[in-house]
This record gives C-alpha cells, structure tokens and sequence, in this order.
C-alpha cells in the first residue's frame, strides 16, 4: 500500500516527465514495521531523481520483494548512471549535482536517514550508461 501511495502522489510527476513506469509489486508482502508517511517520502525521492536523471526519456522500474525477514523495495532508472566520483558522497546532505535552484541535496540523505530510522538498509547498482538501482531493505514487522 505504501509503495502504491508513493507511486499515486508521483503520478503527475511521471506523466510530465516523459517516462515510461514499470511495476513489479509482489502482491501480499508481509508488513514492515514504520511509519508509512516516511517510507512514502523516502520513496517519492528515489522516483524523483530517477525521473531527473533520465531527462524526459527512459524505463522507470518499481519493484518489491521478499528477501529472508525483509522486503526489498527497488527504484530502477535507464538513465547515465552514477560517475565514480561521487558515489562516495551521493548521500551526504546538501550534496547535489544538480543547477542551483534545482535541487537541495537532501533527498538522499534524508531516504538514508528514513531506511536507518527503520532498522533498515539502502545500497545503489550503477551502470555508466545503462542506469542506477536503489534498493532499500526494511525488516519484517513482529508476527503477533
């Protein structure tokens, strides 16, 4: 349901940009345990960059999973991918690659700070030229 609300307030978003959207949503995961505002936000800012980074042109692949005791959620892009030299620093706040007045370089610190807060993890595949995968991992909610 998250996943599904993120995806609905970046609905224009996507419309506008020239994308094409690809889900790939494992029905009936189980639940994690968080607060869903947050995961919505960390995931409207993955789809977000995925989006810029593309340029008007591209696959957007949203997809879901469970992997052992936690579900994976993954932001694919075709974009150019990430350069080498700021893979180290793409998380840090207010680091941006984008123009002033494009970007504040926040949101990838603040997906990092949401995915830590929920026990949770984030890494990134890249390609040069073939695009960019951010998956978060967030651990299963306690069965009761």
């Amino acid at each position: 349901d998250v996943i599904e609300r993120a995806l609905e307030l970046c609905h224009y978003h996507v419309l506008k940009s020239g994308v094409r959207l690809e889900k790939q949503l494992e029905p009936r995961l189980p639940h994690v345990l968080g607060t869903a505002s947050q995961l919505e936000m960390a995931l409207i800012n993955l789809v977000v960059n995925a989006i810029q980074a593309m340029d008007g042109e591209g696959v957007l692949t949203v997809s879901s999973s469970r992997r052992d005791q936690e579900v994976e959620i993954s932001v694919a892009d075709t974009g150019p991918g990430i350069p080498d030299e700021i893979r180290a620093t793409l998380f840090e706040p207010f680091f941006t690659t984008k123009p002033e007045g494009k970007g504040t370089g926040l949101g990838l610190s603040t997906v990092l700070m949401v995915v830590e807060h929920h026990r949770g993890r984030i890494d990134f595949t890249n390609a040069a030229g073939t695009g960019t995968t951010f998956r978060m991992a967030l651990p299963l909610a306690p069965v009761s």
